[in-house]
Formats: structure tokens, C-alpha cells, sequence
């Protein structure tokens, strides 16, 4: 039986519903361009949001498996992993503006004019940042200590998911291993 209590199932059909964020790889070359805190931040902004909405789809997508898969004990523990993981990440608390508006202002200000586009639009010229600024921070900025400890906080939760994830990997091994064994085996391909 899972130990995923009815609020917790709710919110992660909430997060189901929304589609998965694509990254393509000319976002991955722009985000590793220019390492800095600022950008370590703007990755864990990213993934604080991201891996919920993917986690709550593995959680819901084992939920859903055919023949009653979804009560074998290996998926149940499977299943729990992951909905631990995705509670984690939902209540992780997010960078508050007040907290990294000073470092975001100092930036804005040595910004030089020729690093703002100006792009017609509407018949209306107006500064645009390039994307490749979007993705990266100031190399050379100074970022407030909130920052710092976010990414910190943020990498333990990561690897406590990970360590997590380990143990998923064996006992979905392990899960493989008896259905193979079980008596009235269907047969993978039977619900393919």
C-alpha cells in the first residue's frame, strides 16, 4: 500500500497537468557559457520548477500501469520515492526578489548600451535583452549570500534524490527480477 496520503495525490495530479519544459541543446550551450552563482541560481530556479511537474508524471504514469503492476511492492516503493521527492521540491521555499533585487539592479547598471537590442515592434522601438543574457548571469558580479545558500540548500535536496534514486534503481532490478519468476507470468509484451 503507498503511503501517499489524498493531499499530496492532489497536488501531484495538479502538477501532472502541466506540460514538461523542452531544453534543447542551443539553451544547455547558452546556460554553461558563463558559470557564476547568479547562473547556478537561475538553474535551480528552473529545475525547482521543472522537476515536479516530471516527477508527478513517473508518479501518475506508474499509477496508471496496466495489470495491477502498480501494487507489486517494488513499484509501490518506486512510486513513494518519487512522490518523497516531488513533496520535497514543492515545499523547497524559492528565492524571494527582496534577496537578490540589489545583485539584479548592480547588473542591469554595467550592462553596457550596446548589450541591449533595440527591436522594433508594433512600430515602437524597445530595448531587448539578447538571449544569451537571459541564460547566464555576470560572471564578475558580486551575489548577495541568499543566493549562495540557495544553490547550497537546492544541491542538497538534489542529492538527496539521488541517493534516493539509487535505491529505486535496485529495487526496480529487483521487481524485474520476480515478475520473471512469478508462476502466472503474462508476458512483457502482452500489454505493449
Amino acid at each position: 500500500m503507498s503511503r501517499i496520503n489524498r493531499a499530496l495525490w492532489d497536488t501531484i495530479n495538479h502538477f501532472a497537468s502541466f506540460p514538461q519544459s523542452g531544453v534543447s541543446l542551443r539553451h544547455l550551450l547558452l546556460f554553461g557559457q558563463n558559470p557564476s552563482e547568479g547562473t547556478l541560481c537561475k538553474a535551480s530556479q528552473f529545475l525547482a520548477e521543472e522537476l515536479p511537474i516530471r516527477l508527478a508524471h513517473r508518479v501518475k504514469e506508474l499509477n496508471d500501469l496496466p495489470y495491477n503492476l502498480h501494487k507489486m511492492p517494488s513499484v509501490v516503493e518506486v512510486m513513494d520515492s518519487y512522490a518523497e521527492s516531488f513533496e520535497e521540491l514543492v515545499n523547497f521555499p524559492p528565492l524571494s526578489n527582496r534577496e537578490i533585487e540589489p545583485a539584479v539592479s548592480a547588473a542591469l547598471k554595467t550592462m553596457s548600451r550596446s548589450s541591449l537590442r533595440l527591436v522594433a515592434s508594433d512600430g515602437m522601438r524597445k530595448a531587448r535583452i539578447p538571449l544569451d543574457r537571459r541564460y547566464s548571469a555576470a560572471v564578475f558580479q558580486r551575489w548577495p549570500p541568499a543566493v549562495r545558500d540557495y544553490n547550497q540548500n537546492f544541491a542538497q535536496i538534489l542529492h538527496r534524490m539521488k541517493k534516493r534514486r539509487e535505491v529505486v534503481l535496485g529495487l526496480l532490478a529487483d521487481g524485474a527480477r520476480r515478475r520473471f519468476r512469478c508462476p502466472y507470468n503474462i508476458g512483457w509484451t502482452d500489454f505493449i
